[in-house]
């Protein structure tokens, strides 16, 4: 599948929260959302719209759900993909799942350890998209750490390989998943996964690429989440080869498309020349190429009548004696009646002829000549091209 028609199959959920019921509350979680908006969907490197774009901030447990609930009663292609970003407090669930704490996660008062039930967890999540057979791409910007997770015996870098686990389980390949693995309380709440990301779109890659896709992530990503961590993190980045790691970020905005190769043609005085000898005064005539050197003396009007027959110009055709003569165009620019561009450009590879951009048209008017004879000149006029 072409990264063009891979894009219209892509719906992000971005969702998080800053205040929380019952946990403490971060200061960057807004940011951190809109951050993502902004790489997907409001850079002049962004490719994708805003319309699939859901954003949850504060939400409550039951919004996250409904939100999953309508993506996939609206789905009917069986190749779509699911971008799913989270910023916020996240705990382990047994050894094998992951919640994500939303706004009404609670607590338990004794234990000090979040509630399953109270929070959504990755299990349901992907459970929910394999009915439609989503393939999904998950980034976890995660705060695990602090007096929550103090009292897990698992280490986070256990509980995103777990994830992964999960993932192949109900998906394949048909998953990407990127983690922060914060193991920091100071560094979880500053957004590394998404100004990482930011980082690597602002800047490009490869000139020859249009486009930067997810394939470029396990060997970037990590070293800018680490440069925004200060090294306080260990990060997890798996982008299964396929249809995930060939599916487009954003525009690349390194790349440089060298410009098709053209000649350049300008009209000039002894092509209105060769146009006026076969105008005849009113009394159009036909010539070979062999009469045109002899008729009007302009060894340039008889080395390039062809280009006279280029479009946008159109002005010369052969007949069928194979004789050069004046189109309709032809007759009604030498009579003043429509305007041509100056300049036009041909693409070597194509041969199609364009006017030039810039180029000045051309209109034919009569003046008198020191001698006070009438003759036709052209004048530089508007529009420009």
């Amino acid at each position: 599948m072409s990264p063009e028609e891979s894009i219209p199959l892509v719906n992000f959920i971005t969702f998080g929260c800053d205040h929380y019921d019952n946990l403490h509350s971060l200061k960057n979680v807004r940011a951190d959302l809109m951050r993502v908006r902004e790489i997907f969907c409001k850079s002049e490197y962004s490719l994708y719209s805003e319309d699939k774009f859901v954003e949850i901030y504060d939400g409550a447990s039951i919004d996250l759900r409904n939100a999953i609930q309508n993506y996939v009663f609206q789905r009917s292609a069986e190749q779509d993909i699911l971008f799913l970003f989270f910023s916020g407090h996240g705990t382990a669930i047994g050894r094998d799942d992951f919640g994500f704490c939303m706004r009404d996660a609670v607590v338990h008062p004794e234990e000090n350890v979040i509630l399953p039930t109270s929070v959504v967890k990755l299990s349901e999540i992907i459970g929910t998209l394999n009915i439609k057979n989503v393939s999904l791409i998950l980034f976890v910007d995660a705060c695990y750490s602090g007096q929550i997770s103090r009292q897990i015996d698992i280490p986070f870098t256990g509980i995103t390989a777990e994830m992964s686990k999960s993932l192949v389980a109900y998906s394949g390949n048909f998953f990407g998943f990127v983690s922060s693995c914060s193991s920091l309380e100071q560094i979880g709440d500053i957004g590394v996964l998404s100004k990482a990301l930011k980082d690597i779109c602002d800047q490009g890659t490869n000139p020859n690429s249009t486009y930067m896709d997810f394939s470029i992530l396990p060997e970037t990503l990590t070293e800018r989440i680490d440069n925004h961590s200060k090294g306080g993190t260990r990060s997890r980045v798996f982008i299964p080869s396929g249809r995930i790691s060939n599916l487009p970020i954003c525009k690349n905005v390194q790349y440089f498309e060298l410009p098709e190769p053209v000649n350049i043609y300008s009209f000039t005085k002894p092509y209105l020349q060769l146009l006026t000898v076969l105008w005849n005064n009113g009394n159009p005539i036909c010539l070979k190429a062999s009469e045109i050197l002899e008729r009007t003396g302009s060894q340039s009007a008889y080395a390039n009548h062809n280009k006279l027959s280029f479009t946008p110009w159109n002005l010369l055709a052969t007949n069928r004696q194979g004789k050069r003569e004046l189109t309709t165009n032809g007759i009604n620019f030498i009579t003043g009646k429509v305007k041509i561009p100056k300049i036009i450009s041909e693409n070597k590879k194509t041969r199609v002829c364009i006017a030039e951009n810039g180029s000045p048209s051309l209109l034919v008017v009569e003046e008198r000549n020191l001698f006070g004879e009438v003759e036709k000149v052209f004048k530089e006029v508007n529009p420009i091209y």
